[in-house]
């Protein structure tokens, strides 16, 4: 797991920020999920497998998963954190959801065995066997993607297939597996978002525009931000002064992201300052080698350029 992966799966673990996102992704903005419907759920499954005499476990490990309780019905909600397009995703996505049934029938099976032991009757293939009566849970997963590059990936098993040479008739007889895809960089209405997460989504498309983050960190709405938002928004934007001095931004009702901008302007117009100072020099160099014909180094002494800094020169021409 990335370190973005890693930071969003802590960020989204809070139940109402889950089910905020189930809710933006899948139920365009209705409260279907609400948080204190949700209790955390193993996200490990084991297979176990027999060879040679010899005992085989495999771990595979979800995001995140909960289980939801809405009255008496209960569902699996699951998401997967991604940062990079993943060529395979849909096929990621349906192995999860079969290793889900399949545990959710081996503690049926489980059960069946308990109670078969209580009552003294021996245990066979059939009596402990799936019958009309038993019903799984469904799982609802959703691939959540929070990178920069555009989603030029599969979004269903049938994406992956080739059918060329193929007539219609197998096209259409083959049994697609969809998938869930929410991509943050393709949403276009936040109101549907209620909580911390709205400013934090706002943000991840533009992690790496100064520009529009300023303009984004100056509204009203990132002035009182809860602090998980707001060392998401920092982590997530590389924004390591506001990481180190975050609670002098804490203010009455939260975070005051405005006020950190403050400081983030003063490194950003510093680092662009050094920046000009680099390429005007580096400008001059070409022009002198332009016009007066010489080398590099005959342009540097004539600019008296240190010896320390010749090198950095020197491989920037050169590109």
């Amino acid at each position: 797991m990335g370190k973005y992966d890693a930071v969003i799966f802590r960020y989204l673990s809070e139940p109402f920020r889950f089910a905020d996102l189930f809710n933006a992704a899948v139920f365009q903005g209705d409260e279907v999920v609400r948080g204190d419907m949700l209790e955390n759920d193993s996200e490990r499954y084991v297979s176990v497998e027999h060879k040679a005499n010899t005992v085989w476990s495999k771990s595979r490990f979800r995001d995140l998963k909960k289980r939801m309780k809405n009255g008496n019905w209960l569902a699996i909600t699951a998401i997967e954190n991604q940062e990079l397009v993943d060529y395979a995703m849909p096929i990621r996505m349906m192995e999860y959801d079969l290793l889900e049934y399949e545990e959710q029938v081996r503690h049926l099976q489980g059960r069946k065995r308990e109670t078969l032991s209580e009552r003294g009757i021996k245990e066979n293939a059939w009596n402990v066997r799936m019958n009309a009566e038993d019903k799984l849970m469904p799982v609802y997963s959703l691939c959540f993607y929070h990178g920069d590059e555009e989603w030029k990936g599969p979004k269903s098993l049938k994406d992956m297939m080739n059918f060329e040479g193929a007539s219609q008739k197998w096209q259409e007889l083959f049994q697609d597996y969809g998938m869930k895809l929410f991509c943050v960089n393709e949403i276009r209405d936040f109101s549907m978002f209620k909580t911390g997460l709205r400013q934090l989504l706002q943000v991840l498309p533009h992690r790496k525009n100064k520009k529009k983050l300023w303009e984004l960190w100056e509204r009203d709405e990132y002035k009182h931000l809860d602090r998980d938002t707001a060392e998401t928004i920092a982590i997530m934007t590389d924004a390591t002064t506001v990481l180190e001095r975050l609670d002098e931004y804490k203010a009455e009702g939260g975070y005051n992201m405005c006020q950190a901008m403050d400081e983030l302007k003063k490194d950003w117009l510093a680092e662009g300052e050094e920046r000009g100072i680099e390429h005007g020099i580096e400008d001059s160099i070409r022009n002198l080698m332009t016009s007066m014909k010489w080398t590099a180094e005959q342009a540097m002494d004539a600019l008296l350029v240190p010896a320390e800094e010749r090198a950095g020169y020197l491989t920037r021409l050169s590109c």
